[in-house]
């Protein structure tokens, strides 16, 4: 307790969102922004994850290409469709398990912040079966509040609550995050974080991951992280890379 409230001490002082630069994305971190693509822009988030699993289940790892296509329908409202292509290594079947998820949902600013007041939005979203293995893991409906602000024109913070239903463990899970983003390289932002899980039934899971976007032009981002879990409930070690792309400019 004292080494998780120590990290967020951190996080909270260094001050992600990276809202220092032109395009804010909703990757690589596990915190989504408060921000709102533009009015009729279309915006490609997509990249390659892999997840080393703990012991405590019959997963070894996880392989996975996640994209996100978000369209600005007005100022305050976009409509957003997700898609991942897992794979699971199963100790107990070397030749996994492999699902196909589709993931539509919607974010609305509820509320435009300034300096230290935040900008707010809530998110709705659930999973749709394409091809998997494992359907009972769908229909998981999620419900977030996301918050963001800039302390300062190289230091911004955003903290996500969620809440959604796990079909698959028949559970209810509690999700929290607090990232914190430093803009002093050009074109680059930095960020670490701080995210867990909670579940009713299995407990909870603790990570902290750190990574980086960079603006190759304004409307094309490259991206990174590496993160590690904090307890035995918790994944070994996670890393990703991918890119944001934003149409028209």
């Amino acid at each position: 307790m004292k080494v998780r409230l120590a990290i967020l001490t951190i996080i909270v002082y260094i001050s992600s969102v990276c809202s220092a630069q032109d395009m804010v994305t909703d990757r690589p971190d596990q915190t989504e922004s408060a921000s709102i693509v533009p009015k009729l822009h279309f915006q490609l988030e997509s990249g390659f994850d892999f997840t080393d699993a703990n012991s405590l289940s019959d997963i070894k790892d996880v392989k996975s290409i996640q994209s996100l296509l978000r369209f600005g329908l007005t100022s305050a409202l976009e409509l957003r469709l997700g898609f991942s292509n897992e794979t699971a290594t199963l100790v107990s079947d070397p030749e996994g398990s492999v699902s196909n998820i589709l993931n539509p949902g919607f974010k609305y600013r509820i509320f435009k912040g300034a300096g230290i007041i935040p900008d707010v939005a809530v998110m709705g979203s659930f999973l749709l079966p394409v091809k998997t293995d494992d359907a009972d893991h769908f229909w998981s409906p999620e419900v977030r509040l996301a918050a963001q602000h800039d302390l300062l024109d190289v230091l911004s913070l955003g903290y996500n609550l969620a809440l959604f239903w796990d079909n698959k463990n028949y559970d209810t899970q509690k999700f929290y995050s607090v990232t914190a983003g430093l803009n002093v390289i050009p074109k680059t932002c930095l960020f670490l974080e701080f995210f867990g899980e909670n579940y009713k039934t299995l407990g909870n899971a603790g990570y902290i991951d750190f990574g980086f976007t960079y603006s190759i032009i304004n409307n094309l981002h490259l991206d990174g992280y590496l993160g590690y879990g904090l307890n035995d409930n918790s994944n070994n070690m996670f890393w990703g890379v991918g890119f944001t792309v934003r149409l028209p400019k």
